[in-house]
């Protein structure tokens, strides 16, 4: 069925198995578009996977305009204040925060921040998740201090209402160690990405984008604490895993080869 095929568009997504996942997204976008009409939920939701996806690949300009669509359609058909329409707005402020355009992304954050504290709640995922990703672009802009306060507030919210090992909470930890780290607060950013790799490697597996990102990150703190030696034999192990299940040119293991 195509929600079978959704689902396993996703799964396939959040294991990093990026191509298939496209290919399978597509197929489902294409067969709900044919029966239901490109304004039906159900197709508008495909279209969302779908952008997440080419965002997750690095595909910034793709997922901006597969967004915008979204997000338009969505405003029309479910209205403004819809959760369908509140995650659009979520993920379109994401891709341009990807493309560098972090003042445009920064007022669409916010804008849904406000939104979804209303209509939500302050403890719901979907608040959560828009809490952490206007702290990452507050960070993009050197506004470290602001964005440290979000995430360690988002990251303690996370952890009582989602559980350690979810996904959320290990992205959150991760955002959090990284502001901690640009910051040159290199002690307190090992210990959570100590954390984070543990729990990554533990519940998505040793080659998931997210654990070789904590991988990566780790090395940096430390490098940054004179830790020379160990910091090279880790960005080695990010370079390898990078290289064998996200490809050469992905930003992840491009990361990695540089800091080498």
């Amino acid at each position: 069925t195509l929600a079978a095929m959704n689902n396993l568009a996703l799964q396939l997504g959040n294991e990093g198995h990026f191509n298939e996942a496209e290919m399978l997204h597509r197929r489902a976008l294409d067969q709900w578009e044919r029966v239901s009409g490109t304004e039906d939920p159900q197709t508008l939701m495909c279209m969302n996977n779908l952008g997440l996806l080419l965002n997750n690949q690095g595909r910034h300009r793709e997922a901006e305009e597969v967004h915008q669509k979204t997000l338009e359609l969505r405003e029309k058909v479910l209205g403004p204040e819809h959760r369908d329409t509140l995650i659009s707005m979520n993920n379109l402020a994401l891709a341009y925060g990807s493309l560098g355009r972090n003042a445009e992304a920064e007022k669409v954050h916010r804008q849904a921040l406000e939104l979804k504290k209303k209509v939500l709640g302050l403890d719901d995922p979907s608040t959560l998740t828009t809490m952490n990703n206007l702290a990452g672009v507050l960070r993009d802009q050197g506004k470290l201090s602001e964005a440290e306060d979000l995430h360690r507030d988002e990251f303690r919210r996370c952890e009582s209402t989602l559980g350690l090992d979810h996904l959320d909470t290990l992205v959150s930890v991760t955002s959090l160690a990284v502001v901690l780290k640009d910051q040159g607060k290199y002690q307190q950013a090992e210990f959570f990405m100590s954390q984070a790799v543990l729990r990554c490697t533990n519940v998505l597996g040793a080659y998931h984008p997210l654990t070789i990102t904590n991988v990566n990150n780790l090395a940096d703190a430390l490098g940054g604490q004179g830790k020379f030696e160990q910091a090279v034999e880790i960005y080695q192990k990010a370079l390898t895993s990078g290289e064998k299940m996200l490809g050469r040119n992905h930003p992840i293991t491009v990361a990695a080869r540089a800091n080498l």
